[in-house]
């Protein structure tokens, strides 16, 4: 019998563990979701874009002639090409099939924060943005106390979103930035507590002093500004000495302690738009990390 029951124990102690690499698997997920929200309505509210990239799609509508562009943006270039493309169509007697056949391209354009004159803030994106970030936190909150997350610090998250909701419904820019940075703060915080991933908890750490480096220099104290991106680089430098990580990524970490120093050189200009050229830098890097 006795054998018989620490089978039992053991097979249930197997079960009870896969379980919670199932849950930290699923919460380190959900605390990459809430990254990406809270960073994006942080850009939001400047009307930057990561990646520097906006994919444009146009309709194409192709006939027995050519092929025409409905918004008539096509060169000439393509338009040629696009004839040479038919012809070849005429010869293979293909071109009966694609008459009146519309398709989609796709084209890049670049913006960029200097030429970026639009500055007025998608509150209603913010809005929607925010209440999908509460009620995703209550899935969240669930699988925290699974992993025995301190409850203060899910406590402390609560409030902060409950005030940057008030904040968004305000339409109050700075206070939003504020409770925003404030509330990114926290998700390095609760990756320590369940001992995750070490560089991802100091690539969190160093977005989190850049984003409250963008938020003082949106307040033009750039004393604050200044020590935030001080803070960043003290993080890089840490991240430089795991040698695992700098082996599989140098690149990409030296690039971001470049980053940094430039920003800070920067800050001697006091300028937000100077300043944003090498945030948004840096954030691209970071969140390809």
């Amino acid at each position: 019998i006795l054998p018989i029951c620490l089978i039992i124990i053991s097979l249930t102690g197997c079960t009870n563990k896969n379980n919670e690499d199932k849950t930290k698997e699923k919460f380190l997920e959900e605390i990459g979701y809430l990254d990406t929200k809270i960073v994006d309505m942080l850009n939001t509210l400047d009307n930057i874009i990561l990646e520097n990239v906006e994919i444009i799609k146009k309709e194409v509508k192709l006939d027995d002639k050519n092929a025409k562009a409905e918004d008539n943006t096509v060169n000439s270039e393509e338009s040629e090409k696009q004839k040479d493309g038919q012809s070849q169509n005429d010869n293979s007697n293909s071109n009966s099939k694609e008459e009146g056949k519309k398709i989609d391209v796709s084209g890049i354009s670049y913006v960029g924060v200097l030429e970026n004159t639009d500055k007025k803030i998608d509150w209603s994106k913010m809005k929607r943005d925010i209440e999908i970030v509460s009620k995703f936190w209550k899935i969240v909150i669930l699988d925290s106390n699974k992993l025995n997350q301190n409850s203060q610090n899910i406590y402390n998250f609560s409030n902060t979103l409950n005030r940057s909701m008030m904040a968004i419904k305000d339409e109050d820019k700075s206070k939003t930035m504020s409770e925003l940075s404030i509330l990114y703060n926290y998700l390095p915080t609760f990756l320590e507590e369940i001992s995750a991933n070490e560089e991802d908890i100091i690539v969190k750490k160093i977005k989190s002093n850049v984003i409250f480096a963008y938020y003082y220099a949106n307040e033009n104290d750039w004393e604050k500004t200044k020590q935030e991106t001080l803070k960043a680089e003290q993080e890089i430098l840490e991240l430089m000495k795991k040698i695992d990580i700098m082996k599989a990524k140098e690149r990409k970490i030296n690039s971001i302690y470049i980053g940094v120093k430039e920003l800070q050189n920067s800050l001697s200009t006091q300028d937000i738009e100077i300043f944003n050229i090498y945030y948004r830098y840096i954030m691209e890097i970071l969140n390809s990390l």
